[in-house]
């Protein structure tokens, strides 16, 4: 448990959630392909909810990683301490990747069929 903690918060510097996600590229991929103006500010709307959840879990991240940093110095309970971390990290990773799916789902909800393919052509996961 300890090594994943570890190797999760510093490794990733604390920061999953700018690793998933190019917040400017998504922009630019609604701005480019949503034609209809209503769809656009919605998606648009999404993008804003994506980058505040994505700013959220970095906070609670850096926040664990100090903790997680300051058991590693306290010897009684560190153990016990550094289990619940893990799992407050395991916990708070899942909620932030379902949160970041459904946001995924939203926003698929403005394109249309269309658009979504032209904006997500050649396989790309992400907006170029």
């Amino acid at each position: 448990m300890l090594v994943t903690i570890i190797t999760i918060l510093f490794l990733t510097g604390g920061a999953s959630a700018g690793l998933l996600y190019d917040f400017g590229s998504m922009k630019k991929q609604v701005k480019t392909y949503v034609a209809d103006e209503e769809r656009k500010d919605a998606a648009l709307d999404v993008v804003k909810e994506f980058k505040a959840r994505a700013k959220a879990e970095n906070k609670k991240l850096k926040a664990l990683k100090k903790q997680v940093e300051g058991s590693l110095n306290e010897s009684p309970a560190a153990d016990e301490q550094l289990t619940y971390l893990g799992e407050e990290l395991i916990n708070s990773t899942r909620a932030y990747y379902a949160d970041m799916l459904d946001l995924r789902f939203k926003i698929r909800e403005q394109f249309t069929r269309e658009e979504w393919t032209a904006a997500y052509a050649a396989g790309a996961d992400q907006p170029d």
